[in-house]
Parts: structure tokens; C-alpha cells; sequence
């Protein structure tokens, strides 16, 4: 999954009547920084390894992301930042197309947000 924290639980999508159609969402898009834990940490003191993830986030491409899945086109005009291949590859792969007009771009060296 694209978007670990867009997951429906139990892995089957909301039952819906309404389909298709068209969306547009204007929000953020950033990265998402996470970390899991193999068990949680019981009294203070206590150090775990964690394993570190990141994942396409942001609350306009979260948005962008349930729309999709209910069926509708989404276009998502959004400024990211010219480190922002993997979030966009991110946003493809889940069939949110970012554009339409299409997408700002930051300068070479600039960070897309993280959060």
C-alpha cells in the first residue's frame, strides 16, 4: 500500500452507492515520516529499535487518495519540491494524477514538506 496511513481497515473499501465523477482537491503533499515499533515500550527507561518508514502524505493527497478510491477523477494541483519523484511516483501508483493544470515545481535543492 501507497499510503499506509490511508489503509481501510480490514482491507476492503467502504460500500458506497455514489460513483464516479469528478473531485478536485487542493491540499498539501509531503512526505510522511514514520517509525514502528516491534512491541510497545512498558515503563520509562526502557529503549526499542524501531524501523523507519516514509510514505506520500499530506492532507490534500490523503483526500485525494479516498475520492480515488470511491471513484472519482481526481485531479490534485499541488507545489512540491524538487525532491518530490517518490511522492509523486507514490501518487501515480495510487492513480491520483497531481496536475491539471499541472504541478509547481520546486527549484533543484529544494525539500517537498515532511511531516
Amino acid at each position: 500500500m501507497v499510503f499506509p496511513t490511508m489503509r481501510v481497515p480490514y482491507g476492503r473499501p467502504p460500500r458506497t452507492r455514489w460513483r464516479g465523477g469528478r473531485a478536485l482537491v487542493v491540499g498539501p503533499v509531503d512526505r510522511d515520516l514514520g517509525h514502528t515499533l516491534p512491541r510497545l515500550v512498558r515503563g520509562a527507561g526502557q529503549t526499542r529499535a524501531t524501523r523507519r518508514f516514509q510514505a506520500g502524505g499530506g492532507e490534500g493527497a490523503h483526500q485525494a487518495l479516498i475520492a480515488r478510491r470511491l471513484g472519482a477523477d481526481v485531479p490534485l494541483p499541488a507545489l512540491v519540491g524538487g525532491d518530490a519523484e517518490r511522492t509523486l511516483a507514490d501518487l501515480a501508483t495510487a492513480v491520483v494524477v497531481p496536475g491539471t493544470p499541472g504541478v509547481g515545481r520546486g527549484a533543484p535543492g529544494t525539500g517537498t514538506g515532511t511531516a
